[in-house]
């Protein structure tokens, strides 16, 4: 039987170490140091240490992995995997297991911190998951096996509960297979960037079928946003149908047609706001912020 360490820290990385407990519990767990969350910044455990507790995983909470080496060493362990714990193995610890890594892009295309965001930015198709081999460079590693998985439609926070819940099952067989047989990364690689801030913000000179997908890319986070009056205006949720309506409304104008909120957008095309969040208060539908405001132009 291959013993193995999990590394892992966010929610998406909880679901997927819950799946494999009840297949084989890890000999340890590693995940990120307990850090200030909330309003009032108190100290929160990772979603990951949570489920480690749940079932009396020996647990290490760092944002450092060399602090677990000798954790490591002591845990019969031959294996790891790594799902989104947000630290680079390198040197000795590295060196200490064979690693896996569970990543949210057809490899080589997508490498980096965001493949899901970029890919519903870009309407990239097909994607889907990849468990490799880590090794020194970015997501360079040799492909153990990959799979497609549809994510059309689907904001990021969505896309990941998808696209992790179908990698369940390569990743058991990973720990049933004594001798992976692994394979090169081969084709053209790209790069997936953190999405910033700055990108989320909503250019309404830009078609409503490119906004939608910034909008669904930045959710959970950095949210897409705009402006009005002045203040910061966030995009929860978006919808686009092909709308079109005449006129020469400038980009920006905000209009409500038939009881929903549109935008204005280029080519006549309307971005349809579901759900929005006004600078310093809860979210609300974008039907009762219309009300509250009557008339509106944002971006400006």
């Amino acid at each position: 039987m291959i013993n193995y360490v999990f590394a892992g820290s966010d929610s998406v990385a909880a679901t997927v170490l819950e799946e494999l407990v009840s297949f084989r519990k890890p000999s340890l767990v590693i995940t990120r140091a307990d850090a200030p969350a909330g309003r009032k910044k108190d100290l929160r455990q990772t979603a990951v240490a949570e489920v480690a507790e749940k079932y009396g995983i020996q647990t290490v909470k760092s944002n450092d992995p060399s602090i677990a080496l000798e954790q490591i060493k002591d845990s019969g362990a031959s294996r790891g995997i790594v799902v989104s714990y947000g630290a680079i193995l390198k040197g000795d610890v590295l060196e200490s297991l064979d690693w896996f890594n569970l990543h949210f892009s057809l490899l080589p295309r997508l490498r980096g911190a965001a493949p899901v965001q970029r890919s519903i930015i870009s309407g990239e198709s097909p994607t889907g998951v990849t468990i490799f081999k880590i090794d020194s460079g970015m997501d360079t590693g040799p492909i153990y096996t990959q799979m497609e998985v549809d994510i059309e439609g689907l904001d990021t926070k969505s896309a990941l509960v998808k696209m992790s819940s179908s990698s369940i099952s390569l990743l058991r067989e990973l720990l049933d297979d004594e001798n992976p047989s692994l394979q090169p990364q081969s084709g053209t690689p790209s790069h997936a960037a953190k999405l910033t801030r700055e990108e989320c913000q909503l250019d309404f000179n830009l078609s409503a079928p490119q906004l939608v997908r910034i909008v669904r890319a930045a959710n959970p986070e950095p949210m897409a946003w705009t402006t009005n009056v002045g203040q910061p205006l966030r995009i929860l949720e978006a919808s686009t149908n092909g709308v079109r309506f005449p006129g020469d409304d400038a980009p920006g104008k905000v209009e409500l047609v038939g009881g929903k909120v549109f935008v204005v957008c280029a080519d006549s095309t309307r971005l349809e706001l579901i759900t929005v969040q006004p600078f310093s208060k809860k979210s609300m539908s974008a039907r009762d912020w219309y009300n509250g405001v009557k008339e509106a132009t944002v971006g400006n």
